[in-house]
């Protein structure tokens, strides 16, 4: 049977204080602009230990073999796991930081980059010039390696157990060899700036990321490190934000819209779809083709269709103040907001509701989001 139910029913969990009759005031997030889809309030609220009052929550990612997300909180000088079966969560301390000054930001203080190896998680701490293995099953650091300048963008290649490490300040990308947990320099690219975002595609066949002093896409072959392909990215979408891959899609997160781009072929695009700001870390899950974004007061997930369209099948409110989202296997998302030190956790699939906006509120029915129809 139909409920009846106004918004703030289904936003109570992030702040009974901000529940009007149809729509949520500025505090909780603006309101959603649409008028028919899926949404719902947190699964759960998990709050950092040691990060009540804030924290520069950066980066984050799943790592499989402890089913755990993993997030850098630069200015405590710790890396948090949320267990992702029980949500109890691990703090791991003892990385290095640096005291504040007006050029770093509180992210550069400290851990601030995150990449998932085979059974290590690579932690890059800004504030050390340094990236630190810890195993993922122990929640241990076990080796910590020295970098020629701050360390930014990580991203690991699985197919050849290399780390690929972005340090902007140099101008170049480093490969390591990160066959054991003490990394080992294999080579140095120049780029000549500062790289941000990385995807790798299928069995290791490309390294991608974007350049921001030239606005452009860099394609290396990642078997001989070099550069094969470079384009204009997000040139009229309002500047890059982010960029994540899975099976043959790499999709690149703009200011303003999604665009989907071949793996394989970095210069055949499946199209774009426009979309409110990004902000922060957006997730790919490649067997559903959901693409997860967070920005402008909500979360949104939108997905692939058969006839190469996308379609918007969940959204959320948020913060405003939330950033970055990962997604573990079984389609649950995790919001970090750095501002109250929290996780907001979305069971996408199991606790949405469709809903259509009516004159007195919103008409809501328990609704799985749909599986993907190619």
């Amino acid at each position: 049977m139909k409920a009846r139910i106004s918004l703030g029913a289904i936003v109570i969990a992030l702040s009974t204080s901000c529940v009007t009759r149809n729509r949520v005031p500025d505090e909780c997030g603006e309101m959603i602009g649409i008028w028919t889809g899926y949404m719902t309030a947190p699964t759960k609220t998990l709050v950092l230990p040691g990060a009540e009052h804030g924290a520069a929550l950066s980066d984050a990612a799943f790592e499989p073999s402890s089913s755990r997300v993993w997030i850098a909180a630069g200015d405590l000088g710790s890396v948090y796991a949320i267990d992702t079966a029980t949500f109890s969560v691990t703090r791991v301390d003892g990385f290095g930081v640096s005291g504040t000054n007006a050029a770093t930001t509180r992210a550069e203080r400290g851990p601030s980059t995150i990449a998932i190896g085979a059974g290590l998680v690579y932690v890059g701490n800004t504030a050390t010039s340094e990236i630190c293995s810890v195993d993922a099953a122990s929640a241990k650091i076990v080796a910590c390696t020295k970098t020629t300048a701050p360390p930014g963008e990580l991203g690991y290649d699985r197919v050849r157990r290399e780390l690929w490490a972005a340090l902007p300040a140099s101008g170049s990308i480093v490969v390591f060899d990160a066959s054991r947990a003490e990394l080992a320099p294999a080579a140095t690219i120049a780029v000549g700036g500062t790289t941000v975002g990385h995807a790798f595609g299928p069995k290791g066949s490309s390294f991608v990321t974007f350049l921001a002093d030239t606005g452009s896409l860099l394609w290396f072959d990642p078997s001989t490190h070099e550069l094969r392909y470079t384009a204009p990215l997000c040139t009229k979408s309002g500047g890059f934000v982010d960029m994540a891959s899975g099976g043959k899609w790499t999709v690149v997160a703009c200011k303003h819209a999604t665009e989907w781009l071949e793996s394989r072929h970095p210069d055949r695009a499946d199209g774009n779809l426009s979309e409110s700001d990004a902000r922060g870390r957006i997730a790919f899950l490649a067997e559903r083709e959901f693409v997860y974004r967070v920005g402008h007061g909500r979360l949104s997930v939108t997905q692939g269709i058969k006839s190469g369209g996308k379609r918007e099948v969940y959204v959320a409110p948020l913060p405003e103040t939330a950033r970055t989202v990962v997604a573990d296997p079984n389609a649950v998302a995790y919001v970090l907001d750095p501002a109250s030190g929290r996780v907001l956790v979305f069971d996408v699939v199991k606790s949405s509701a469709l809903c259509t906006a009516t004159s007195y509120g919103y008409d809501c029915l328990p609704h799985p989001v749909p599986e993907p129809d190619r």
